[in-house]
């Protein structure tokens, strides 16, 4: 009876030192996946703020070409407005 219960005290030492060791490795690998979250999350905010930037630059540079490309419009409407009036003033009709 005495052997039975050595054995099994010996098993139970063996399974809380088991036991113990999956907690640290547990501990272990929390800290490391938290560094990991962190750093991801320090990265991603980066990327973040790089892609607001150029998406700010984008608009810019889109309103930039818009308001060139109105000014440009204006300009060939304002060329074809001053071509046309001679010709409309060629044939107008003759007032009597």
């Amino acid at each position: 009876m005495r052997t039975i219960m050595q054995a099994l005290k010996s098993s139970k030492e063996k399974l809380v030192q088991r036991v113990e060791g999956l907690k640290k490795d547990l501990a272990d690998w929390r800290v490391r996946l938290n560094s990991q979250v962190e750093q991801c999350q320090t990265e991603m905010g980066g990327l973040r703020t790089q892609l607001m930037t150029e998406m700010e630059a984008l608009r810019s540079e889109f309103l930039d070409m818009r308001t060139s490309l109105q000014k440009q419009m204006d300009a060939s409407w304002t060329a074809v407005d001053k071509t046309d009036q001679p010709l409309q003033e060629k044939h107008k009709p003759v007032e009597a």
